[in-house]
């Protein structure tokens, strides 16, 4: 019997393949994305606007990490959108920046193990683990992005952290200590459709993003073990594994 294999296009990398795909499919449906109140309703999300959303959320990371040499980004939630704008724009940023993306069935001490020896300075991530992040101490991570945290409460808790700290002014300088740190705290607590937003407007940093090359053989995922036998350990990834694997 004669098997017939679908052709595939000689990809050298996963920006490769995403610019490729948002050339030749631009206005094909590339994602469908149930309403988020548990509603009935569905939208779609086309190759074109995936590779622009990949670029703007690029072009935020660009500007306020990786030009700083923050260059490792874990990525938790559930199976959603957001974790794959948030992963493609690590992976394609090139430039010794590298994702890390995170089982959301961790334990608070796993996680935490994992942001460490990973070596995160950001972390995208869903509502459903924020508590857990806010107890985060590292100093070595920068910004906590998270992808429920809509533009008006992200202004919103900036406002009030900053208006507690001017509040304790006329307090002891103990109280302004503590509400400044406050203050500082929450900043680095961000909201996700405002840092994609941002991106968007960074022409800058989006012409740097797009425009910088990846290479192939350099490690661009972390990915760790569940660590049933011990702690995790995490797996080295290149463009170059993912591409064999789609060839």
């Amino acid at each position: 019997m004669t098997v017939n294999y679908f052709p595939t296009k000689d990809v050298t990398d996963i920006k490769d393949m995403l610019n490729r795909s948002a050339a030749e499919y631009a206005d094909r449906v590339a994602f469908r994305i149930k309403d988020a109140d548990g509603g009935k309703e569905w939208s779609s999300v086309t190759y074109e606007q995936l590779r622009s959303d990949v670029e703007a959320f690029g072009a935020y990371l660009q500007s306020s990490l990786f030009s700083k040499g923050h260059k490792h980004v874990a990525v938790l939630s559930e199976n959603r959108y957001e974790w794959i704008v948030a992963y493609m724009a690590v992976i394609c940023a090139g430039d010794g920046a590298v994702a890390v993306p995170v089982d959301k069935d961790l334990s608070e001490t796993s996680l935490n193990y994992i942001l460490d020896v990973g070596d995160v300075s950001a972390v995208v991530y869903s509502a459903h683990f924020d508590e857990v992040l806010r107890r985060n101490t590292s100093e070595k991570i920068k910004l906590f992005i998270n992808m429920d945290k809509d533009d008006n409460a992200n202004a919103s808790d900036n406002a009030n952290a900053s208006d507690n700290a001017n509040a304790s002014g006329n307090a002891d300088a103990s109280g302004n200590a503590s509400a400044s740190d406050s203050a500082n705290a929450e900043a680095k607590f961000l909201s996700f459709a405002d840092c994609l937003n941002s991106g968007r407007g960074l022409q800058s940093h989006r012409a740097a993003y797009t425009a910088a090359a990846i290479d192939a053989n350099a490690v661009c995922s972390i990915n760790f073990t569940s660590g049933t036998t011990g702690f995790a350990k995490g797996v080295m990834l290149t463009h170059k594994n993912f591409v064999t694997v789609i060839r």
